[in-house]
Order: C-alpha cells, then sequence, then structure tokens
C-alpha cells in the first residue's frame, strides 16, 4: 500500500512542469506576514491537487486565508522527496475565484458568534482544525498549550467520551426494553466510531488526528477481540498504516509530535502501573497529575527541536490540560445551543507572556529519542529519560533567568 502511494506521489511530481511559466489553482490554507530588509511581504500556503506549494506576495493583502486563487507563475525546481513536504512556487500574477470549501460556512457559523476575531480563530482551530493566527500560534506556544489547540488524540478521547455519553442517553433504555441481550459498549462503540469517522472526513484527514482515530479504531477492534489495547506494537501498527496510506506524514511535524506524545503516555502507564494498582480517588488524581508533567518534560526536548520557544509560564499547561477535558466538550455545546460568546470574555483577555529561544542540539535529540526507545524494556532507562528531561528544563529556566536581554515579549 505503501508503494502504490509512494508511486501516484511520484506521479503527481512527474506532472510538475519547472521550464517555463505555469497557472496554479491552489486554496490559500496559511497567510501570514515576513519582513526581510526592512521590507513587508506576505507568505502564502497554498494546496493543489494534494500538493504543499509556498509563495510569496510583496503587494499589501486583506485576510484571503481559505480562498481559492488562480495563480500565475514559475515552481521552483525541487525533488520528488522534497515534494512530499512542500515546493516554491513563484507568483507572477493571481486573480480570487468564487469556489468555496465545504467548511465555509462552519467558519461564518464560529465567527458570527465572536466579536472578537482572535476568539473566533481559536474555535476555528479546535472545531475544525483551521490554522492558528500567527500570534495566537506564538501565546500557544509560550504557554505551552499547541497540543490542546491543535485537533489529535487528546481531543479525540474527550469527544468519543461525550458523543458516547449522549448516545448511551437514548440506547440504554431502548436496550432495557428490547433487546438487553445486546452489548451496549460494541454496539455504542460503534456508533461513536462512524461519527469519529464523519469528524475526521470534516477535518480532511489532520495528520494528528488521523494516527488518533486509526490507533482509537485498533484499539476497539483489539478490545472486541480481547487483545491487549495498551500496546507499542499497536501504536507501531497505527503509525505504519497511517504513512501507507498517506505518506506525507513523514514529514508532518504535528503527526510526529503526536506519536511521541502517545509514546511518552504508554511508557508512564507501563512503568508506573504498579505503583497505581489501588483505584482510589486521590491516587488515580495524583497519577493523573503525575502523568501530566512526566508527559510535558519528556516532550521538552523533542519540541524544542521544532518549536524553541521557551517560558516557565509553559508549566500551567499541565493545569490547563486538565481544564480543557471540561472546557472541549463545554465550547462545543454552547456553540450548539447559541451561546458560544459566553466565553469570549475570559478568552478575549490581554496576554503577554515572555519568552526566550532555545533549541535542543540534535546530540542532545538523538541521545534523548534513543533513550525513549529503551524504556520500553527497561525501568532504569526510562528514569534517566526522565532525568535528562527535568534537567533540560532546568536548563531553560537558567538560560530564561540569567539572559533577560533574549526575552521576547
Amino acid at each position: 500500500m505503501l508503494a502504490i502511494n509512494l508511486y501516484l506521489e511520484y506521479l503527481n511530481h512527474q506532472k510538475l512542469d519547472f521550464s517555463k511559466p505555469t497557472s496554479l489553482n491552489a486554496q490559500i490554507l496559511l497567510q501570514y506576514p515576513k519582513t526581510k530588509d526592512q521590507k513587508t511581504y506576505f507568505v502564502l500556503k497554498l494546496q493543489s491537487k494534494g500538493m504543499i506549494f509556498y509563495t510569496t506576495i510583496k503587494e499589501p493583502l486583506k485576510n484571503l486565508q481559505y480562498r481559492y486563487a488562480q495563480f500565475f507563475g514559475k515552481i521552483k525546481p525541487c525533488s520528488f522527496l522534497e515534494s512530499l513536504k512542500s515546493c516554491f512556487f513563484q507568483t507572477y500574477s493571481f486573480s480570487l475565484t468564487r469556489k468555496q470549501d465545504f467548511k465555509s460556512h462552519l467558519r461564518h457559523f464560529i465567527d458570527s458568534a465572536h466579536s472578537n476575531a482572535l476568539v473566533g480563530n481559536l474555535y476555528r482551530a479546535l472545531f475544525i482544525g483551521d490554522s492558528l493566527n500567527k500570534d495566537l500560534r506564538d501565546r500557544a506556544n509560550a504557554l505551552g498549550i499547541n497540543h490542546l489547540l491543535a485537533i489529535s488524540g487528546f481531543h479525540l478521547g474527550i469527544l468519543s467520551a461525550s458523543v458516547y455519553f449522549l448516545f448511551s442517553l437514548f440506547y440504554t433504555p431502548l436496550q432495557k426494553r428490547y433487546f438487553p441481550y445486546r452489548n451496549a459498549f460494541y454496539d455504542i462503540g460503534v456508533l461513536v466510531w462512524v461519527f469519529l469517522l464523519g469528524y475526521l472526513l470534516l477535518l480532511d484527514f489532520l495528520p494528528s488526528f488521523f494516527r488518533a482515530f486509526l490507533m482509537g479504531l485498533l484499539g476497539f477492534l483489539a478490545c472486541f477481540f480481547g487483545v491487549r489495547i495498551l500496546s507499542f506494537k499497536l501504536l507501531v501498527l497505527a503509525c505504519c498504516i497511517a504513512i501507507a496510506l498517506l505518506p506525507k506524514l513523514l514529514f508532518s511535524v504535528g503527526f510526529l509530535l503526536s506519536v511521541c506524545g502517545v509514546w511518552y503516555i504508554f511508557l508512564f502507564l507501563k512503568h508506573t502501573q504498579i505503583f497505581f494498582k489501588d483505584s482510589s480517588f486521590f491516587k488515580r488524581s495524583f497519577q493523573a497529575i503525575a502523568l501530566s508533567v512526566l508527559v510535558f518534560l519528556n516532550m521538552l526536548i523533542v519540541a524544542h527541536a521544532f518549536f524553541p520557544m521557551f517560558s516557565p509560564y509553559q508549566l500551567f499547561s499541565i493545569p490547563l490540560g486538565l481544564i480543557f477535558i471540561v472546557f472541549f466538550p463545554l465550547s462545543l455545546f454552547l456553540h450548539a445551543v447559541g451561546l458560544g460568546s459566553l466565553l469570549d470574555n475570559i478568552l478575549s483577555m490581554p496576554l503577554t507572556i515572555p519568552t526566550i529561544s532555545v533549541s535542543s542540539p540534535l546530540w542532545l535529540l538523538g541521545a534523548h529519542l534513543f533513550l525513549t526507545i529503551l524504556s520500553v524494556r527497561f525501568f532504569k532507562v526510562y528514569l534517566s529519560m526522565n532525568v535528562l528531561s527535568m534537567g533540560f528544563f532546568l536548563y531553560c529556566c537558567y538560560q530564561y533567568i540569567i539572559m533577560p536581554s533574549l526575552i521576547v515579549g
């Protein structure tokens, strides 16, 4: 399957004409300003026939995000591997078209519920996977809550539990009266996965959610056939299937971070299950907090290889993650009943978070990933990895304290 999809991608690459100017019908996925040599221009991320292109426009632009346009220009030569990620398109001219995508009505519905455009953008990112405004993205990086605003397995878990609860309200009375012999878990589970499949289509196979969907579906089937669910093999299988279906996922940072996050969750559950055999409320609460703290620390070195922004305020992402479990389904419900603006005053509060830039050196990232893999077998290696993660966090805090001149914001 991987070979077939790679071959299809290769055929698409072969159709690219680098020798002469050409027309490109594309959707503008992202638009942001950039300054170089005291001159400001716009960078546009385009999608055309499943391929990603970047282009620059020097003229002032209004907000064109998610609009369709016809671009005329020349494709800069790029290799097949580069095309799996993106190519550059040198634009000579472009014109907007009237074409709209199927999400346009949802965007209008969400935006119309909010007077603050940034809050509307926040909810669109949460509900339908739209890209965050650069200002919001920087704030999310500073607070360390990117994983909360980018739809992934966390959202799938909350959404599936909420939908399961709603379906059970209707299913349980019917089951008791008409078919008590049926298994409610599997019947409602099938309905939930049909709903999630529809949501996956709405999100246009968003990489992080696609991985979570495959992982969850395989877990549901494994549960049905009596196979162990919390398995590293299951995670690897889900990743292999996802990459076989969509080879471009190999170049998706969101997909890679999503996989790492689940891997660290599995490591925690594997090595700490002996300490949490007691199912008391206190121990379960402590387990949830410990899981959040350790996964936060474990992800730091990996995340800083791509997003170097750091602030001690990122520790707030731990309690915010717990609050989000209630906030996400509540905000969906409020929008459904026409009260989407109820929390706008809280979300639109001005927030400036000082940050510094700390990148993970390649050798440190390699060592951390090496320990991450070995931790599956050895508890002492898992402890060593956590010590390394804590050391990196303390190093970042030290840099934050001693180099105030590097603080931004």
